[in-house]
């Protein structure tokens, strides 16, 4: 049956210094970046998944080397360099903004008091229906959507998830859910070092079911982090997603709910070095569909990599595996009947051939390369474009592109012009 896998990473924590002749973590990243060249050899790989933390303190340059670490990843599972699946994490939040912005500090505010889910769904409802309160909400992460502007992970502003299906045989679909937890996220995470700050969630943020449809959740913070007291959320989740991924918390966790559903807690890639029990992780993930006679099942295995002092280099984490094997391997039945449906972003076809699992989509590619060179763009070289392509209907004067992306890029659907931009002289200068 066809094999789907993914590399999977967590708080990485990309800082001003990272890449430096002085850092510590150049040796960590080289290793893992061999790890994955020389022993990696899961079949059918599809993409990196990070579940946030991603940059120390939401700043560009962070972000910048995050990208080059993150390509180099891609070229060595021989993957297109959008094919990066992330959610943000508390780091990517640049803590500076709600600090000093009222506005946006009194909009957590109202989120966090909420007494119950179905009031946070309802509060945050209206929110996201207002442009100013939405963007406002989210302006604390603007290096963040910058950033995963380039890749399939991208959360927008104007909503709090997004999801991706992968087209696998026997009509079945994997679909990625990319999940955003810190929606509250500011200076007062810290506030009280012994106490772990809950984050809020609501019923609205998590994945739907769908028909012959195995879910694969990204997300920073664990249910355990979440305002959750009778733990309707975490049970939903664990009714709903089959493979739960989550980073924060920097300690690598692979267990089974009573559901089926398989959690992981990844551990962290970079973990401050002045943690107690430093010890980077990473994971690689197989998912595939086994059929035994008329029996269907869906088989997961998760391979937990250690970094060891000793040996210097990244290895099967064996604490974590089914011995003698090099990984944990789970055995769930297929989903089948669910009732729910849910729009997607991107499909990707999985075919059962290597090259399928590319995505040959050419306006999905140009519209990412787009967006990416838009925002690299000045401000006077962004207004000429769209003027020259009169596509500013809507757009709100001065422009700002991160409050304005999405119906830029309506105009330019409307006007068919997307390849003429991408190949006008002011984009490739």
């Amino acid at each position: 049956m066809q094999v789907i896998s993914f590399v999977h990473l967590s708080d990485i924590h990309f800082n001003r210094y990272s890449g430096d002749k002085y850092d510590p973590d150049n040796e960590l990243r080289n290793e893992l970046l061999i790890d994955i060249s020389d022993n990696c050899k899961l079949e059918n790989p599809a993409g990196v998944l990070v579940c946030g933390d991603i940059a120390f303190s939401g700043q560009k340059e962070e972000y910048d080397f995050a990208k080059e670490f993150l390509n180099n990843i891609c070229d060595s599972l021989q993957l297109g360099h959008d094919r990066v699946y992330c959610v943000p994490g508390n780091h990517d939040i640049n803590q500076t903004i709600p600090r000093n912005r009222k506005t946006v500090k009194l909009l957590q505010d109202e989120l966090e008091k909420q007494v119950s889910i179905e009031m946070f769904d309802y509060t945050l409802a209206n929110i996201l229906r207002s442009e100013e309160d939405r963007n406002c909400l989210f302006s604390a992460l603007e290096e963040y959507y910058k950033f995963a502007a380039q890749y399939y992970g991208f959360i927008d502003k104007d909503c709090c998830n997004r999801v991706f299906t992968f087209r696998l045989p026997e009509q079945y679909s994997l679909r990625i859910v990319c999940m955003n937890s810190t929606i509250i996220s500011n200076a007062d995470d810290h506030k009280n070092p012994q106490t772990e700050r809950l984050m809020v969630m609501g019923r609205s943020l998590l994945p739907q079911r769908v028909s012959n449809t195995i879910t694969l959740s990204l997300c920073h913070h664990p249910p355990e982090c979440w305002k959750d007291d009778e733990k309707q959320l975490e049970g939903t989740m664990n009714e709903r997603v089959h493979i739960q991924l989550y980073g924060h918390k920097h300690i690598q966790t692979i267990k089974q709910a009573p559901s089926g559903s398989i959690i992981v807690g990844s551990g962290a890639t970079h973990p401050s070095r002045r943690e107690s029990g430093w010890l980077p992780r990473y994971n690689w993930i197989s998912i595939d569909i086994l059929k035994v006679g008329t029996l269907k099942q869906l088989e997961v295995r998760i391979f937990p990599r250690v970094f060891r002092k000793s040996s210097g280099k990244f290895e099967s984490d064996v604490s974590q595996c089914d011995l003698p094997l090099n990984y944990k391997s789970f055995i769930l039945p297929l989903p089948i009947n669910s009732l729910e449906n849910e729009s997607v972003d991107v499909i990707h076809e999985c075919d059962g051939k290597d090259e399928s699992m590319d995505i040959n989509d050419d306006h999905e590619t140009q519209l990412k390369a787009f967006v990416y060179d838009f925002f690299n763009l000045s401000y006077t070289k962004q207004r000429d474009l769209l003027t020259k392509y009169d596509v500013l209907d809507n757009v709100p004067n001065p422009l700002n592109p991160m409050n304005s992306i999405s119906t830029i890029i309506c105009n330019i659907e409307e006007k068919h012009c997307l390849s003429q931009i991408c190949n006008d002289p002011i984009i490739q200068l």
